[in-house]
C-alpha cells in the first residue's frame, strides 16, 4: 500500500493465502485502534480491502529464485522472469516441525504445523495441540469452537503464554498437560497416536488431529545469502524475517511501511525509473 500511495510501480507476490499466518490467529487484541479485538481472518480481510482500494494487485505465485542483474534483480516465479530495481522482502517465518518419528508419514493428514484452523476439518473430533506459547494456546481456542475436545501438550511444566490466553483456555475447558515431550507419532485406524515422555515414564494420547506449535524459523531459500545481509544493496527486509519471531501484526505492518519508504528513497537516490517488468 505504501508503494502504491507513493506512485511506485510494484509487483506483490504471495505464495499462499494473502494474510499469511495471521489468518490462523484466533483473536488479536493488541492492534491499535481496535479496542474490542478482532480475529486474524477478519483483520486480514480489512487489510486486503484497503490494499485493493489503493490499487494493489496481489499475484499468487511462488518466487523460487532471485538473481542480481545489472543494477537490479531478476525474480523467477511460476515460469516468469520479473525485473525489479529493488526488493522488499516480507516473507515471515516458517513453522517448525517436531522432527520426531512418524511425523512425515502423517503430515498433511493427521498432523499439521501451525495451520489455519479454517482450512482443516475438525468439527466433532479430538484435537491435540503441541506447544506451550501464545500460538499453541491461541490455536487451541480456535479449535475448541467446533472440536469435541482439545488438549494442549506442553513441553514445560508451566505455560509460556500470556496470562490472558491462559485464563481463556482454562475458561474454555481445554485440558492442559504439562511436561509432555512428544517423541513419536503413529497412525491407528482413523487416529493419530502420540507418544510422550513424561519424566521417567511414557504415555500415549489418541486424537484425530495433531497440531504442532513448536516455534518458527526464517527460511529464505529463494534469496542468495549475499542478499540476506543487512547491508545488501537494494534489498529491504520487513517483519519477522528481519527481526525474528515477534508475533505482532502491528509491528509487521510498521516494518512493511518503513521498508517501502526505504526502498523508495533508494530508488530516488539511485536514479532508477521506479518500474518493474516481466518476461
Amino acid at each position: 500500500m505504501q508503494l502504491a500511495r507513493m506512485g511506485i510501480s510494484h509487483a506483490l507476490f504471495e505464495r499462499a493465502s494473502p494474510g499469511g499466518q495471521a489468518l490462523a490467529a484466533n483473536w488479536i487484541e493488541n492492534f491499535p485502534g481496535l479496542p474490542e479485538g478482532i480475529s486474524g481472518r477478519e483483520l486480514m480481510r480489512k487489510f486486503l480491502d484497503q490494499a485493493g482500494s489503493h490499487g494493489v494487485r496481489i499475484e499468487l505465485g511462488d518466487v523460487v529464485r532471485v538473481d542480481k542483474h545489472l543494477e537490479g534483480f531478476l525474480l523467477s516465479a511460476d515460469g516468469h522472469r520479473i525485473a525489479a530495481s529493488s526488493l522488499v522482502v516480507a516473507a515471515g517465518l516458517t513453522p517448525r516441525r517436531l522432527d520426531i518419528e512418524g511425523e512425515q508419514a502423517l503430515a498433511g493428514r493427521r498432523f499439521f504445523a501451525y495451520v489455519d484452523p479454517a482450512t482443516v476439518p475438525h468439527a466433532g473430533i479430538e484435537v491435540v495441540v503441541i506447544g506451550d506459547g501464545d500460538a499453541a494456546f491461541d490455536q487451541a481456542l480456535s479449535y475448541s469452537k467446533n472440536a469435541r475436545s482439545v488438549s494442549i501438550a506442553m513441553k514445560h511444566d508451566s505455560p509460556r503464554c500470556t496470562q490472558a490466553l491462559e485464563r481463556r483456555v482454562r475458561d474454555a475447558g481445554i485440558t492442559v498437560l504439562p511436561s509432555h515431550i512428544a517423541r513419536r507419532l503413529e497412525e491407528r485406524g482413523d487416529r493419530a497416536v502420540i507418544t510422550f515422555e513424561c519424566g521417567d515414564r511414557e504415555t500415549t494420547i489418541e486424537a484425530r488431529l495433531v497440531v504442532a506449535c513448536a516455534g518458527k524459523e526464517r527460511k529464505l531459500d529463494f534469496l542468495p545469502y549475499a542478499l540476506q545481509e543487512p547491508d545488501a544493496r537494494g534489498v529491504f527486509m520487513a517483519g519477522d524475517c528481519r527481526i525474528g519471531r515477534m508475533g505482532h501484526v502491528a509491528i509487521a505492518a510498521g516494518e512493511g511501511i518503513k521498508a517501502a519508504i526505504d526502498a523508495a528513497e533508494y530508488l530516488r537516490t539511485n536514479g532508477n525509473h521506479l518500474q518493474t517488468g516481466r518476461s
